[in-house]
């Protein structure tokens, strides 16, 4: 799900929600739980699927990892809106299933979108130190993710490969004048509300809840760092 980021934890959606927030499908072969939060991550997986194929179209390699991490991301939605939703239609394997999808594809997020802005924003021995770090963690993250399923994991990493991708578009930013990088500190910075609102609990009614919230809130940070991905360059830059 997440640039971060992707997706919301599920305690306090699980409380709202189960109350009030469930329906039957047609005939009452099974019971839809968690509704805003299931359609809301559907909507942002169809949000960010058409953004991702846009930059697969770009000529930079940068733009074009970009472009994975986003489809990864849609997918990741795609695949937490069903968890969301459906926990009462899938046998207990399936569920296992949905979720560890959510969380490796939350990690190839990660992984692609900070490669992307390494290779636009450095050259030379900076840029295979931090392409070799950024394959280490992720190699420890997917290793730390078969074996546990706390969503903490995917936070954690998404927060690593967005600060890198934060600090190298604030230097490029203030020293080079680079067109993608407003758009990027924009993008990092309302995807980071969004995970706060949904970290604080926030609900404006049992409809929509702080896991809905964050998903409107990041489809605007998808947006602003697509804009960015878009106009990443490739070109060697200076270090």
């Amino acid at each position: 799900m997440r640039a971060a980021t992707i997706l919301a934890s599920l305690s306090s959606t699980k409380r709202i929600e189960q109350r009030s927030n469930s329906r039957l499908r047609s005939g009452g072969a099974a019971q839809l739980t968690q509704v805003s939060t299931s359609i809301t991550d559907y909507l942002l997986a169809a949000f960010t699927l058409p953004l991702g194929i846009l930059l697969l179209a770009r000529a930079g390699l940068a733009g074009r990892l970009w472009g994975c991490g986003l489809l990864a991301s849609a997918l990741a939605a795609f695949a937490g809106g069903t968890w969301h939703g459906f926990q009462l239609a899938f046998p207990e394997s399936a569920l296992f299933l949905i979720w560890k999808a959510v969380m490796y594809l939350s990690g190839v997020f990660g992984l692609a979108a900070a490669s992307g802005t390494i290779l636009a924003t450095t050259s030379g021995r900076l840029r295979g130190m931090l392409l070799a770090a950024m394959i280490a963690i992720a190699l420890v993250y997917a290793a730390l993710v078969t074996t546990h399923d706390q969503f903490i994991y995917v936070i954690a990493f998404n927060m690593v490969a967005m600060a890198v991708v934060f600090v190298l578009h604030m230097r490029t930013g203030f020293s080079r004048h680079d067109p993608a990088s407003p758009w990027m500190i924009a993008g990092i910075a309302v995807s980071a509300t969004g995970g706060i609102v949904q970290a604080s609990g926030l609900s404006l009614d049992e409809y929509f809840n702080n896991n809905v919230l964050f998903h409107v809130i990041q489809m605007v940070g998808t947006y602003l760092l697509f804009r960015g991905a878009w106009l990443l360059g490739e070109g060697r830059r200076s270090t």
